[in-house]
C-alpha cells in the first residue's frame, strides 16, 4: 500500500534528473562534427609532415571550439533531483542519484585528441592508419555527445 502511495506521489512529481536541453550546445556539436569531418577528409589517405601548415589553423579552431563547448556543457546547472520529502521516503528502499552529464568530459577528450593529432601531424605527418584511428575515435565521441544532448530535447 505504501508503495502505491509513493508511486502516485512520484507520478505527480516533476523531478529533473538530467540537465536542461541546450539548442546552442547541440548546434555547436553539429558544427564541430561538420568541420572535423572536413579535416578528416583532408587527412584520410595519410598526409606528409611538409603539408602540416595547411591544416594548422583548422586544428587550432577545432581544439578551441571543442574546449568552448565543453565549458558551455559544464556551465549548465546540475538538476535539483527529487524533492527532499520524496527523497526522505525513498532512502530506506533505494538510493536515488543524479549523474553528471557526460558531454563536458566527452568534449574535453575530443579537444585532447585533436591536440594529439595536431602534434603527430606536425612532427611526422599522419599515416593512413593514424588518420583512421583519430577519425573513428572522434566519430564515437561526437555521436555519444549528440545522442545524449538530443535525448534531453523533450519537445521532439
Amino acid at each position: 500500500m505504501a508503495f502505491l502511495l509513493l508511486g502516485g506521489l512520484l507520478a505527480g512529481c516533476a523531478a529533473q534528473l538530467a540537465p536542461a536541453y541546450s539548442p546552442a550546445l547541440v548546434q555547436g556539436l553539429q558544427t564541430l562534427n561538420q568541420q572535423a569531418m572536413q579535416l578528416f577528409a583532408q587527412t584520410a589517405g595519410g598526409v606528409p609532415q611538409a603539408t602540416f601548415q595547411k591544416r594548422e589553423e583548422t586544428y587550432t579552431a577545432l581544439i578551441g571550439q571543442a574546449t568552448a563547448l565543453a565549458n558551455l556543457a559544464r556551465a549548465r546547472p546540475d538538476p535539483a533531483g527529487l524533492p527532499k520529502f520524496v527523497e526522505s521516503k525513498l532512502k530506506d528502499w533505494t538510493k536515488v542519484q543524479t549523474f553528471a552529464a557526460p558531454t563536458g568530459d566527452i568534449l574535453t577528450k575530443i579537444a585532447n585528441d585533436f591536440s594529439m593529432m595536431r602534434q603527430s601531424d606536425q612532427q611526422a605527418g599522419l599515416s593512413l592508419e593514424e588518420a583512421r584511428l583519430f577519425q573513428n575515435g572522434f566519430s564515437i565521441d561526437v555521436q555519444q555527445a549528440l545522442m545524449y544532448e538530443n535525448a534531453l530535447n523533450r519537445d521532439q
